[in-house]
């Protein structure tokens, strides 16, 4: 396929590494990885929607969990978070001109939702979305943003707001999705739940 955009989704291997470890001490390790099992399902299902635009699995601790979706699979490198995403990414602006980065924790970002970030890439150099945690659950870029990722507070409550103050100090365009959330804790868990009921 001959296009200039990725979507990369960034997740763990459920049957070789601890996952959802704040949920699982309040459900407990089995229904935990349960719970992540699923949303690795939501978001990869939504991937396989997506037309026109190249997708990767980038995985920490192996693959063998990954081969039933059928997607190129790469493997995570790096000390800590902000160099894997450094890593992937770094390897993959040779190839792509539109990049979408997202986790494996928010079950709501939809192929609806992943093409209007590719398409308001077309006008921005970055596109976020917030999360009530006071991170983010997808950052798109259409250039290469390295500041975003170096020496930044990942897995704090300031992972956004220093963001946004780092894009607005260099001079970065930018634009901001409505909040939503990740599945971290037994309360993320039961409003996903309420959410799903209604």
């Amino acid at each position: 396929m001959d296009c200039d955009s990725l979507v990369i989704l960034m997740a763990k291997n459920p049957i070789s590494r601890p996952v959802k470890t704040r949920l699982a001490e309040d459900i407990g390790v089995h229904k935990a990885k349960e719970v992540y099992q699923e949303l690795v399902d939501i978001n990869v299902r939504e991937l396989l929607k997506l037309n026109s635009v190249e997708t990767l699995l980038c995985i920490d601790g192996g693959f063998d969990y990954f081969y039933q979706y059928g997607l190129k699979t790469v493997a995570q490198s790096g000390d800590d978070l902000q160099n894997r995403i450094l890593n992937v990414l770094n390897t993959e602006w040779q190839k792509f001109k539109k990049i979408v980065l997202i986790g494996s924790d928010c079950p709501f970002i939809t192929s609806v939702l992943l093409d209007e970030v590719l398409a308001r890439l077309g006008d921005v150099d970055v596109v976020i979305q917030p999360a009530l945690d006071g991170g983010y659950t997808l950052i798109g870029l259409s250039r290469p943003v390295p500041e975003l990722f170096l020496s930044m507070p990942f897995s704090t409550e300031k992972l956004y707001s220093e963001s946004i103050t780092r894009l607005i100090e260099l001079g970065y365009s930018f634009y901001e999705l409505p909040q939503s959330y990740d599945i971290d804790t037994v309360e993320d868990l039961n409003r996903w739940k309420q959410a799903k009921a209604l």
